[in-house]
């Protein structure tokens, strides 16, 4: 990955190794690459050479060999637009970045090595100078003052980075100063050990500039001689401001300028360069029904004090979602490409079109379009997102969506094609791969690709309204399917642990005072709407969080006597319910269905026994509707989700089925 310094007016001075007159010592222009004018030009007696196999950006370095008087690049005189300029008018801030690896200590002059210098001459008014001294304590002096006098810095200061540095080792060295605080950070990158050190001081004296020359990268200079070991320097550039630690290590890592977030990719693919996008990939062909989806919360159970209660603590609220396809993919090209794209692309984010929403779009659309005319209000679709239109696996792209309305897509990148007849238009989403595709390859070359797709920026369903409210909580009117002539089973789970050490007495403890009662229901959906508001309402229950009432529809009692809308206690035929459930934390509430299919909720207060043959159950209001003997009585059950994990099966486009576990609490 490469910095992208493009465009960024705080960059004075890039110095890249990639080409450049090698062979002249006195170019008139070499290895700048920021366009503001400050060039630097090859000076001294030695010159460096180009490396093509040990670099840290691009595809080489400068290798700067040991002499006397070495070569070093140089800027001189200074633009106006250089912070240690005497023409430069706003605060000068200045951040100074190299890449530098060692290969031999030379024990000459002391040991001493400049990775940059700036002043005029051994009396100058101006120093801004770092080098390191190999004197046993591999120290990096950052020194700055009014002048400089025989390797000595006077009327002025220095701040000292002790650090061990190795042969061999590339550092990415950094220094900041901020002016007029004075305020000084040296902070180095050992790239070998993946640490950074990081030292900060405050120079008092303030930065004086008389003249305009001799910036000076890779050079010590002091007294009568110039000296560098053999070493090599790689990206060397100047800012004209303060760069925190968290940039100085994107410049490092190769990121600075670069937007990775996965909501928004460099460039809008399409058909024609599907693989040659530059952060993103997807699978663009349209899987098979049926197709999985899943959603999945993360939260918790808990029941402290081994009482009826439950605890329920979010995790997470908005659900992962996540898809599993099966892929035909028809085309030998199209085969090696998805190929391709599995061996490299595994760990990386991916573009997921959400099929299972996919839109029909019965018209054109044509090329330059800047808006889509499409109904909107059973899909997923999101201002500032992506969408997906498909005619065919080589017809389609991805679209830059700026805002949605309910009845239009508006797009802040125009169509790139001509989609003629009909095509498919789908939300898209970011994410992962889960788990291993099984990628199944044909002596035809043809493949069947099944693959799980995570999303990881879903976002909560809003909008849903619930048709019918008891007590605070909402009532189930969507009744689930049966699969067979009998009732929905409850599962019973006893919910305990037992000690067993050896035969004989058994230690139980017990979570809880009741059965955990689970009952699977499954769920039947064939219109876009319904799915979509059946989704909502599985947004809403935030996992495991919320509860609901969920009558039977079931003829669980038969009345003994009709109801009047002021009865608060009705008569059934004896059940046993008084004598068997009673006042049972997990019972609470029964349901009346009217004959238009309305169930009408009520709590229960009390139950007593009036003979034999009738008994009755005493509610907490009046029924508020008249009932005849013949109307239907059931039981409402106090329910959560069972499970974190929600599954649906899409049979084809509008029709799913989703099977589900209630289990009845008592608050």
């Amino acid at each position: 990955m490469a910095n992208y310094f493009a465009g960024d007016s705080n960059v004075i001075q890039l110095l890249r190794f990639e080409d450049g007159d090698w062979d002249n010592p006195s170019p008139s222009k070499l290895w700048d690459y920021s366009g503001n004018a400050n060039h630097a030009t090859l000076q001294g007696l030695s010159r460096p050479t180009r490396n093509t196999s040990i670099y840290r950006e691009g595809d080489s370095s400068g290798f700067m060999p040991s002499s006397l008087i070495p070569g070093y690049l140089s800027h001189d005189p200074l633009s106006a637009n250089h912070p240690l300029s005497t023409g430069y008018l706003s605060d000068r801030n200045i951040t100074v970045c190299v890449w530098v690896r060692f290969t031999e200590w030379v024990a000459d002059r002391g040991g001493i090595y400049g990775l940059w210098t700036n002043f005029v001459s051994p009396y100058a008014d101006r120093s801004f100078i770092l080098y390191i001294e190999d004197q046993g304590t591999n120290e990096f002096y950052f020194k700055f003052g009014k002048g400089w006098l025989n390797g000595a810095v006077y009327d002025g200061e220095y701040t000292s980075h002790s650090l061990q540095l190795s042969l061999d080792t590339w550092y990415h060295v950094a220094l900041t100063y901020a002016d007029p605080t004075g305020a000084v950070k040296l902070r180095v990158y050992n790239q070998t050990a993946g640490t950074a050190t990081e030292v900060t001081d405050t120079h008092s004296y303030g930065l004086h500039a008389t003249g305009d020359t001799n910036w000076n990268f890779f050079q010590w200079s002091g007294a009568q001689y110039y000296i560098n070991p053999n070493s090599y320097f790689d990206e060397g550039i100047i800012f004209d401001r303060i760069l925190t630690s968290d940039e100085i290590d994107l410049v490092r890592k190769g990121q600075y300028g670069l937007d990775l977030t996965p909501s928004d990719p460099a460039i809008f693919f399409s058909s024609d360069d599907s693989v040659t996008t530059n952060l993103y990939k997807s699978l663009t062909e349209a899987p098979q029904y049926p197709m999985k989806e899943k959603l999945s919360w993360l939260t918790n159970i808990i029941r402290p004090d081994y009482t009826n209660g439950e605890q329920r603590i979010t995790l997470r609220k908005v659900p992962r979602q996540t898809f599993t396809y099966l892929i035909d993919i028809s085309t030998q090209q199209r085969t090696s490409e998805v190929y391709a794209l599995l061996n490299s692309n595994l760990k990386k984010k991916w573009g997921i079109g959400v099929w299972a929403e996919r839109i029909h779009h019965s018209g054109s659309i044509s090329i330059g379009a800047s808006s889509i005319s499409i109904d909107t209000t059973t899909s997923d679709f999101r201002d500032a997102s992506y969408g997906l239109v498909w005619k065919n696996e080589s017809n389609w792209e991805i679209l830059n969506i700026s805002t949605v309305a309910a009845d239009s897509l508006s797009l802040s990148t125009n169509v790139l094609n001509d989609y003629i007849g009909g095509c498919y238009v789908t939300p898209l989403r970011f994410g992962y791969v889960r788990g291993m595709p099984k990628r199944t390859a044909t002596k035809t070359r043809k493949t069947y690709l099944d693959v799980e797709l995570e999303c990881i920026d879903n976002e909560l369903l809003t909008g849903y309204v619930a048709t019918q409210t008891y007590d605070g909580l909402e009532v189930m009117t969507r009744a689930s399917s049966i699969d067979s002539d009998n009732e929905t089973p409850d599962m019973h789970d006893p919910d305990m642990n037992y000690l067993d050490n050896e035969t004989g007495l058994l230690g139980i403890q017990n979570n809880t005072d009741f059965n955990i009662v689970t009952q699977p229901h499954h769920f039947h959906i064939r219109t876009a709407s319904e799915i979509w508001d059946f989704r909502k309402w599985l947004h809403s229950l935030y996992g495991r969080q919320n509860i609901f009432l969920v009558p039977s529809f079931s003829q669980d009692f038969t009345l003994s006597r009709a109801i009047d809308t002021g009865d608060s206690t009705i008569y059934i035929n004896n059940a046993g319910f008084h004598n068997y459930i009673g006042d049972s934390d997990l019972i609470r509430y029964i349901g009346f269905e009217t004959t238009d299919g309305t169930v009408v909720v009520r709590k229960i207060d009390s139950t007593a026994e009036v003979d034999s043959t009738e008994e009755t159950i005493t509610l907490t209001t009046t029924v508020g509707t008249a009932f005849l003997i013949a109307d239907k009585v059931m039981l409402v059950h106090r329910c959560r989700l069972g499970s974190d994990d929600i599954n649906m099966q899409w049979y084809e486009p509008n029709s799913i089925k989703c099977s589900v576990n209630f289990v009845r609490v008592t608050q």
